[in-house]
């Protein structure tokens, strides 16, 4: 019974280590995801103060 439940045991902290590498993995692509958004929002933000700067000078 206690060789049983020790390879229980183990088949257990196999699914938890699996578990944890999914979260991992899961959490990596949101922030990567996140990154490029904010990458996306950053650019956006530079080419319109670009821009901007642009209209500012015509307008003289």
């Amino acid at each position: 019974m206690k060789h049983h439940l020790m390879l229980n045991q183990i088949g257990l902290e196999v699914v938890l280590d699996e578990k944890k590498m999914e979260m991992m993995i899961f959490k990596e692509a949101f922030l990567k995801k996140n990154d490029e958004k904010l990458n996306q929002q950053v650019h956006s933000n530079t080419l319109n103060n670009k821009k901007l700067k642009y209209f500012e000078l015509e307008g003289r």
